[in-house]
């Protein structure tokens, strides 16, 4: 049984590399509002029994607006602040192998931001929600690591539309 779960595990990290796309990316089409120089980017909140992810979240954001070109600043000295929660992160079973053995699950990632500019003006807000399925092994520590990868690739999705809205409309 050790050597099985050994060999899930490897399997699996030889696999992980690959499992990453095809490298297509969504580019964002538009710019912030006039007189936005930069973001100030707040911890998101969490309200989810998810541990960590409002820090997993908030790092994949920042990521996304500097690699589109935003700056990012402190709260005292930026143009503009986004904020918002984690509303959800939720996980349920895709299919069974049996009715107490699950062979796929989804992890489904919903959040709500809002950016204001530095006098407290509303200048967009929304909800992103985005979901990727995952394979379960009988290794549970190899699965809880699909399942944190899983989380940050979310993470990343849900940053690129947040960032996409950013720029829409102005």
């Amino acid at each position: 049984m050790r050597i099985q779960s050994f060999l899930s595990l490897v399997l699996l990290l030889a696999l992980l590399p690959g499992s990453s796309g095809c490298g297509y990316r969504f580019s964002v089409v538009g710019n912030l509002p006039v007189g936005i120089g930069n973001i100030s980017v707040r911890m998101f909140e969490n309200r989810t029994s998810e541990t960590g992810a409002e820090a997993v979240f908030t790092d994949a954001l920042i990521a996304e607006l500097m690699r589109s070109g935003v700056s990012i600043a402190q709260a005292d000295s930026a143009d503009s602040i986004l904020e918002g929660v984690i509303e959800s992160v939720n996980v349920w079973t895709v299919s069974r192998r049996s009715t107490q053995v699950s062979t796929e699950r989804r992890i489904e990632m919903a959040v709500s931001f809002k950016f204001f500019n530095r006098d407290g003006k509303l200048l967009s807000s929304g909800r992103v929600q985005e979901n990727q399925t995952i394979w379960v092994t009988a290794n549970r520590a190899t699965t809880d690591a699909v399942r944190l990868d899983a989380i940050r690739r979310i993470s990343q999705r849900v940053a690129e539309r947040v960032n996409q809205r950013l720029c829409k409309n102005f």
